[in-house]
């Protein structure tokens, strides 16, 4: 399974998501299972909270999901 790195906009987190955009904060949402994906500086679940609204992350995605999500 190939995973590819993917710059977006961190907005919001469920419990079990996170909410980012591509390249503006006006574009339409991309919802993410954490359980999927890797982000940068986050090691543990606990990381997540951490993050900072409209911040801009590397998120490792896997090619599967990035097709349903629309980033290729």
């Amino acid at each position: 399974m190939a995973v590819e790195s993917y710059n977006l906009i961190f907005t919001h987190q469920t419990d079990k998501a996170i909410c980012c955009f591509v390249g503006h904060i006006n574009s339409t949402p991309i919802w993410l299972p954490k359980s999927q994906i890797e982000v940068d500086g986050v090691s543990v679940e606990s990381d997540f909270d951490d993050l900072v609204r409209e911040e801009e992350l590397d998120i490792y995605i896997p090619d599967w999901l990035a097709e349903e999500k629309g980033l290729i």
